[in-house]
Order: C-alpha cells, then sequence, then structure tokens
C-alpha cells in the first residue's frame, strides 16, 4: 500500500531504487594507491637514511685511514704492507733511508727483494711465513745505509672468517734500524772482553803475590825459628857462663879462711843465680819475652831455703802469686831484690829461735802497678835502723833496684820486717 501526492492511499505498489555511490577518495583503489604511496615514501626515507649512515661510517673509516696513515708516517720504523703475493701497496718515508727507495718508487715491486740482498735469505723468509707466518731476524742494510743492520719482522696477516684466512691476506713488514744497539752491544762485549782480561791479569798478579806473601813469610818464620834458636842458645850461655861465675865464687868461698869474707862471696854467689834462674826460665820457656812470675819466685826462694840453713827453725815459705809475666828489663831487678830480701829473712829474722818461721811472699798486679811485698814473723828490724844510713849493702841494693824500676819501698819494722814494694806496670 502506498499513498498518493494528495494524501490517498491506494493499493497499487509503487518502488522506488535509491543507490549511495561513495566519492572517489574513499574507493578502495583510492586505499590502495594511499598505502602504495606510504610504502614509497618509506622505503625512500629508509634508503636515504641508509646511505647518509654509510656516508658517515665511510667517512670515519676515512679519518681513521687517514689518521693511520698519518702515524705509519710518523713512525720511525719502516713499515711496508703488501697484498698476499709480496707486491708492495704502502709503505711510510723511513724505507727510503733505510732501504734508498722512495715511497713512491717502493710500490708496486716484490717486499722481500727490496729488504733481503740474498736468494738463500728470502727462500728462508718464505719458508718461515709458510710455516708460521711471521719471521724476525737482522738484515745488513744496503744503499746509503750500507754497513748498518735493521731487524725486520714480517707477519702475515688476514681477516677474520675470509675464505684465506689461512694463507693470509697481507703482508705487514716492519723494519727497525738497531745499528746504535749493535755497537753498544759491540762496546759493551769489548768492556766485558777487556774487564775479564783485567780481572784475569789482576788475579794472576794476586796469586803472584799471594805466592810471594807465603814464600816471605815461610822465610820469616824460618828466621824467627832461627831467631828464637840462637836467643834460647844466649840465654843458655849466659846462664851457664853465670854457673861458672858462681861455682867459681863457691870455690873461692872455700878456700877463704875468713867466714865474713866467705859469707860476702856466697852473698854475691846468691845475686849471680837470682839472674841465673832468670835466662834458664827463659831458656826453658816457650816464651823468650816474658817471665813466669810465679815459676820463678818458687824457684829462688826454695833455692835460697837450701842454702841458709837456720839452726833449730823450720822454715815455711808462703807464696801467693796471681798469674803475671814480666819482661827481662822488669825480672832481673825483681829478682835482685826478692833475693836480697828473702836472704835478709834467713840470716836474721830467726835468730834465737825454735820452731817455725813464715816467710810470706806476694806479688799482684795492683791498678796500673806491680805490688811485691815481702815479710815474715821474726825478730822485725834494729830499732836504730835507717835505710839511708845504716842499711846493709843489700838494703842499698833494694833501694837503688826500687829506683831502677821508678816504684816506691815501704819498710815496717816491728813486730816483724815488712817490705813493700810498687813500681808502674807500663813499660818505661
Amino acid at each position: 500500500m502506498g499513498s498518493n501526492n494528495d494524501g490517498l492511499w491506494n493499493e497499487a505498489v509503487t518502488s522506488i531504487s535509491v543507490r549511495v555511490e561513495p566519492p572517489p577518495w574513499e574507493t578502495w583503489w583510492a586505499y590502495f594507491l594511499y598505502f602504495v604511496a606510504v610504502s614509497g615514501a618509506l622505503y625512500l626515507l629508509l634508503q636515504s637514511n641508509s646511505r647518509r649512515q654509510r656516508f658517515e661510517a665511510e667517512k670515519r673509516y676515512s679519518q681513521r685511514l687517514q689518521l693511520y696513515i698519518e702515524s705509519l708516517e710518523e713512525a720511525t720504523d719502516c713499515i711496508m704492507i703488501a697484498d698476499p703475493d709480496g707486491v708492495v701497496l704502502y709503505a711510510n718515508h723511513a724505507v727510503e733511508s733505510m732501504f734508498g727507495l722512495a715511497p713512491k718508487d717502493a710500490q708496486g715491486q716484490q717486499l722481500l727483494p727490496v729488504i733481503f740482498n740474498h736468494k738463500d735469505e728470502i727462500i728462508e723468509v718464505r719458508h718461515a711465513l709458510a710455516s708460521h707466518g711471521r719471521y724476525n731476524g737482522e738484515v745488513s742494510l744496503q744503499g746509503d745505509s750500507q754497513g748498518s743492520t735493521a731487524e725486520v719482522t714480517i707477519a702475515s696477516v688476514s681477516e677474520s672468517g675470509s675464505e684465506s684466512e689461512s694463507q693470509g691476506s697481507a703482508l705487514v713488514c716492519i723494519s727497525r734500524d738497531i745499528s746504535l744497539r749493535k755497537k753498544t752491544e759491540a762496546e759493551l762485549e769489548d768492556y766485558r772482553r777487556n774487564l775479564e782480561n783485567l780481572v784475569a791479569e789482576r788475579s794472576a798478579a794476586l796469586q803472584k803475590e799471594i805466592l810471594e806473601h807465603k814464600y816471605a813469610r815461610g822465610e820469616l818464620a824460618e828466621s824467627l825459628r832461627e831467631k828464637e834458636l840462637l836467643l834460647k842458645e844466649v840465654h843458655h850461655r849466659v846462664k851457664n857462663n853465670m854457673q861458672v861465675i858462681s861455682s867459681l865464687l863457691n870455690m873461692q868461698a872455700d878456700s877463704v879462711v875468713d867466714e865474713g869474707l866467705s859469707n860476702l862471696l856466697g852473698e854475691s854467689q846468691h845475686r849471680i843465680k837470682s839472674m841465673s834462674l832468670i835466662h834458664e826460665n827463659l831458656y826453658q820457656s816457650e816464651n823468650l819475652l816474658s817471665i813466669d812470675v810465679d815459676d820463678y819466685i818458687r824457684m829462688l826462694a826454695d833455692s835460697l831455703c837450701r842454702f841458709y840453713v837456720v839452726p833449730n827453725v823450720e822454715v815455711c815459705l808462703n807464696i801467693l802469686v796471681d798469674d803475671v809475666h814480666l819482661d827481662l828489663e822488669t825480672a832481673v831487678p825483681c829478682g835482685l831484690i826478692l833475693n836480697e830480701l828473702v836472704s835478709n829473712a834467713l840470716k836474721h829474722a830467726f835468730k834465737d829461735r825454735q820452731g817455725i818461721g813464715n816467710i810470706d811472699i806476694e806479688f799482684a798486679p795492683k791498678g796500673d802497678n806491680y805490688r811485691l811485698h815481702i815479710s815474715d814473723d821474726g825478730n822485725g828490724l834494729p830499732a836504730e835502723f835507717e835505710l839511708g844510713r845504716n842499711a846493709s849493702m843489700g838494703m842499698e841494693i833494694v833501694s837503688i833496684l826500687t829506683e831502677q824500676l821508678e816504684g816506691s819501698l815501704e819498710i815496717k819494722g816491728e813486730p816483724s820486717a815488712s817490705f813493700t814494694i810498687e813500681f808502674p806496670r807500663e813499660k818505661r
């Protein structure tokens, strides 16, 4: 059903067909064109960016390469780069001073003949490169540098992953002039040889000196042994001569009727014997320069006790001597002093007594001096005794010998006689 224009409805059916068409810019082919245009623009943009990045990378590579080349040109070592066939592709300026070729002239030539003069050397280098990919050695330079020596290192390098990696894609050669180093080494070697020669010469001279010293020392030891024997013989003969004198005095004393004169001869005999004992001690000792005081005092005191027999009195000697040694110059006056004082004690100290009599003898260092002390427990000295006025010959001898030793003498007469002599230890 439908209505007409006047608003009345009738039963006749009327149909109207309406078709809506989209605008051209919204059609499917328009969208396809849009897609193609955008895809093309993106492609062009990507291509432009790729070209720009490649250009920048090439520029950076070129800058680095230029920097490397400039660095190689500044190097003092000769650097050459060759292709796998050995043809020189690059050489820095040092090739001219080292091998006599300008860098441009070196390019295009074979690398090994430029460096090495002999075929045997070239064969050796090729064998080393083939076996180990590296050669290191020395070569005599030619051209302006003739007579100099260079250290040469050649290495086969390759790009990682390349098919020619096993055989190498390039050869790099670095040559360094080591003439100064070789000269220095040669000089050092000369110095070393000269030093070894000097050491050998000095060692031989020292060995000769040592042998001469040993020989001289042997001669000196032999001379010293001879002198020791001679000195012992002198002491022995002096002792014998003194014993002869003592025997003559003893014979004279036996033939003299006067008892006083006989006693004087006996005292002189003992003075000589006291000196004879010193030479006997030196003759028997290993040390010919000093006397063992302890042995000497005991021998002298025992000898005096045997000679002077005191009636009805047993004389006891109390000897206390430190470990002291005296030279001959000091021992002789000490022995004479001891002889006089002990003789006086034996002759005078125990008169009109019975029993036991003691004589004490002490000798020891005291500070910078020696101290000799002789005392007895006898009758003491007479009341009128005075050393400078009424002393006997024996006491005069004691006083003179004390002055000879540059010492001092102290005398005590009561209750018994006591004598103390001190004299310096230093050599006068």
